[in-house]
């Protein structure tokens, strides 16, 4: 996939290639830094996978350009994929070493996962500076690869730089999009509008369930049957299923006393940011990220079979400074779940101040500071 013209270099500003397909998680933080570049005129172009998550992320940001690399994720040794992996790895680093001499490109940026590798490792062979962001605070195997071909790694919480032992490693923050951004201090009125723009009540407590950009399908079975024991009059809900979930999610929903809106996807998730008093979340860093951006409390159910358990470390961070807590995904029992939702729906002051704890945590603006170190200021 590819929108607009991504081959024939533009006349003013800096061409900088920007690598963060494959997840939300990688995506939405390069494209806030994209935004970043745009708005001071230079000429980002962000390589992408060939995922449905990337290409309808994308969709919603016609101003910037988008390319789709081959690239795959990297199987077992002994596994029949590995010569395929290896056939579009190298068709995509081609591709990177040709986009960077046509674009006349100026650095390179890796935001993580299998799509940054091949520009970071092409930047390196021309001499480019390049750089890699992680934003876990355990950092993933593939950026600890792509980390031997960098100038510096940019990291999104302190506890990753011990991982980077041979590389110089700067604490910056994730990047968040403009318009999540600015739902940070929302007004009453604001979040009345938006949970009505949902559909929902405006005046009732509200709970956004997410597993992030491709849903979590024990995570939302859990909560279907946690609800049926919540009154009804307790909270409302924004549960955006991930798509593959979305018709089992809405016939949950259906069975439900409560108010429920069902998305599976959200194209808006400032809007639904500002709707929400509290979340009911997985634990990646770009999720996080964003609470931390707009100060909303979670419940963190770490993915178990995340790569190293890194998304526990992650919730750990986050909760151990009072943002939240951390449920264990075999602790989604209807008893305790609709416990722990019911005495956090009563809870307007231990939410307020969980709430304090979670923006305490965010980062001012590391997407101006990313793009700083990328064109100078």
């Amino acid at each position: 996939m590819t929108r607009k013209d991504s081959s024939s270099p533009a006349r003013s500003g800096r061409s900088v290639l920007i690598a963060c397909g494959g997840t939300g998680g990688h995506l939405f933080p390069g494209i806030a830094v994209a935004q970043e570049l745009v708005a001071r005129g230079h000429r980002p172009l962000l390589l992408i996978s060939g995922k449905k998550i990337d290409e309808t992320a994308s969709a919603a940001y016609p101003d910037l350009e988008f390319l789709s690399l081959p690239a795959v994720g990297m199987p077992k040794l002994l596994s029949l994929k590995f010569p395929v992996f290896v056939w579009k790895f190298l068709k995509s680093l081609g591709m990177c070493r040709r986009l960077i001499r046509k674009r006349g490109v100026s650095a390179v940026l890796g935001m993580g996962g299998f799509t940054s590798l091949p520009p970071v490792m092409a930047g390196n062979q021309l001499k480019l500076p390049t750089y890699v962001h992680d934003s876990n605070a355990l950092p993933g195997k593939a950026n600890r690869i792509a980390a031997r071909f960098c100038n510096e790694v940019f990291i999104g919480m302190e506890a990753a730089a011990a991982h980077f032992p041979n590389r110089p490693a700067k604490m910056v923050g994730t990047p968040v999009r403009d318009a999540v951004r600015g739902a940070a201090g929302a007004s009453d009125e604001q979040r009345a509008a938006a949970r009505e723009s949902f559909g929902l009540l405006p005046d009732r407590v509200t709970l956004l369930v997410t597993g992030g950009s491709q849903g979590a399908r024990a995570l939302n079975r859990g909560l279907g049957e946690a609800l049926k024991d919540v009154p009804d009059e307790a909270l409302q809900v924004l549960w955006i299923s991930g798509a593959s979930a979305e018709a089992e999610v809405r016939e949950m929903a259906g069975q439900l006393a409560q108010r429920v809106a069902v998305l599976p996807f959200c194209d808006r998730m400032e809007d639904a940011l500002i709707a929400a008093d509290f979340v009911l979340a997985r634990a990646g860093a770009s999720s996080l990220t964003e609470f931390s951006a707009v100060g909303l409390p979670a419940i963190l159910v770490p993915y178990p079979y995340a790569a190293e358990d890194h998304q526990r470390v992650n919730a750990e961070y986050y909760t151990s400074r009072g943002a939240g807590e951390v449920m264990d995904e075999k602790d989604l029992t209807p008893a305790h779940l609709a416990a722990t939702l019911i005495r956090w729906a009563d809870s307007d002051a231990e939410r307020a101040k969980m709430g304090a704890a979670m923006r305490a945590l965010g980062v001012d603006s590391p997407e101006a500071e990313i793009a700083d170190l990328l064109v100078g200021k």
